[in-house]
């Protein structure tokens, strides 16, 4: 994915197609369709051949946008150092040495016609969908599952129809005579299979839990504070009562826990064992 697709605004502009919450401007279809026309401009490129390079850019969009609703769904997140170390790593934003060239960020953005602020807000958007694809795919082909698993999903999206259509014009019918209600509803009833015909599909998926993920991406604890502070958790307790029989009880536990002989844990697990 290059950059300028990557980074391309697509805010309050003519909707061509909606996914979900996700929406497809004209303008983001238009740009990433004047990318590819570049490429075949110079080349023999037949009508057909442009219009189905339409439909499949559009069908990408459509994809992506998918993905885009596949990942608020799951509520995957990247924090502020993951973006950082992202942007260090842009070879569009590095030297000639290979480092982090801070004006030659800045001129890249001003190119774009964006601010640090949309890039940003565009990556934490865009960098959740490439890792979470990455833990799925490898050099562009899916992480295999086994030798039976793979089959099936090959089998699955290279399935291929085959339709036989066969035209009657009204000429080739002559000397036919019109059937009356009666006649077309016996046809019906010794010919039942041939008008309906059931249409399976088995569905297979494939469920990642939370392990799957904590083996793969480390969080440092400055992300894990700045999550806490962009969601406000740092200002909430929990808060736990644990509930006597008489005055004389709490106050002896009271009396404990600030002398430091008994902890919370420790005394509430004895109260609900007297009760139980």
């Amino acid at each position: 994915m290059g950059i300028g697709n990557l980074l391309s605004g697509d805010d309050e502009k003519e909707e061509v197609a909606r996914v979900g919450k996700e929406v497809i401007t004209s303008d983001e279809y238009k740009s990433l369709y004047q990318n590819y026309k570049k490429q075949i401009s110079g080349s023999d490129a037949s009508r057909e051949q442009v219009k189905k390079l339409k439909y499949d850019l559009l069908n990408a969009l459509i994809e992506q946008k998918l993905l885009f609703n596949l990942i608020s769904e799951l509520g995957l997140t990247v924090g502020e150092e993951s973006i950082k170390n992202h942007i260090k790593n842009t070879k569009y934003f590095q030297n000639d040495k290979g480092e982090f060239d801070k004006n030659k960020f800045h001129e890249t953005l001003n190119d774009l016609h964006m601010t640090e602020k949309e890039y940003i807000a565009k990556l934490e958007k865009v960098l959740p969908a490439m890792m979470f694809m990455t833990s799925l795919f490898k050099d562009n082909y899916p992480v295999t599952f086994g030798e039976r698993v793979d089959e099936q999903i090959y089998k699955s999206r290279y399935q291929t129809r085959v339709v036989d259509i066969v035209k009657i014009t009204e000429d080739a019918v002559t000397n036919i005579p019109e059937p009356d209600d009666q006649a077309l509803l016996d046809l019906y009833e010794r010919n039942k299979s041939h008008f309906y015909y059931p249409e399976y599909r088995t569905a297979q998926y494939i469920s990642l839990g939370q392990k799957y993920f904590e083996d793969q991406i480390k969080i440092s604890d400055e992300e894990v504070d700045g999550i806490i502070e962009q969601q406000e958790l740092k200002d909430q307790r929990d808060v736990f009562n644990v509930i006597f029989s008489t005055k004389e009880e709490a106050e002896t536990a009271r009396r404990a826990f600030e002398e430091g002989k008994t902890s919370f844990e420790t005394d509430s697990r004895r109260v609900w064992q007297s009760k139980t």
